[in-house]
């Protein structure tokens, strides 16, 4: 019996629960379908993930955890690091959104090379923030840490893997 009493056991449980519910990036073998991947989970189960297309693009994937859907309507937005540009993508080509997961193009490879903002900041970031609204026309806020993410990122889809951000940073 710890002399600190049941207040200081229930604070450790709570910073135990905070620490493991925000874990770091992770690979992830396949699984029938689904390729391998890099993938976190946030404090609310909700999970983002990058794995590689079926035309070998890198597809950035976030999966909300809500009883509601994703308006179908737009994308969700995001911002690594509080930098500029936030991430914006029109619906289409670049971003599908069903049910309650929205899937981006975020590069294309050419030989372990990428020139790609958006992989460049996720690979070597701090933190995304998305956005959206639910079909029932509510706004949201999701955040992910990016902890590990390039280690998770090169075990899943290639040791090589490298990005350059395109642009000065």
């Amino acid at each position: 019996v710890s002399h600190y009493g049941p207040r200081w056991a229930a604070t450790a449980m709570a910073l135990l629960l905070t620490v493991s519910a925000d874990a770091n990036w992770q690979a992830q073998s396949a699984e029938g379908q689904r390729p391998s991947r890099a993938q976190v989970r946030n404090a609310d189960s909700e999970i983002l993930a990058l794995f590689r297309g079926p035309a070998d693009e890198l597809v950035l994937e976030l999966t909300i955890k809500s009883p509601q859907r994703l308006d179908g309507s737009s994308c969700p937005t995001f911002q690594i690091d509080k930098r500029r540009p936030q991430h914006h993508f029109s619906g289409g080509e670049n971003c599908a959104v069903q049910g309650r997961t929205a899937r981006y193009v975020v590069a294309s490879e050419s030989r372990g090379e990428i020139e790609s903002l958006v992989t460049y900041r996720l690979l070597n970031g701090n933190d995304v923030k998305f956005r959206y609204r639910t079909n029932d026309g509510k706004y949201h806020q999701s955040r992910f840490t990016l902890g590990r993410s390039k280690q998770a990122v090169r075990a899943a889809l290639g040791g090589e893997l490298s990005a350059a951000p395109g642009i000065d940073e």
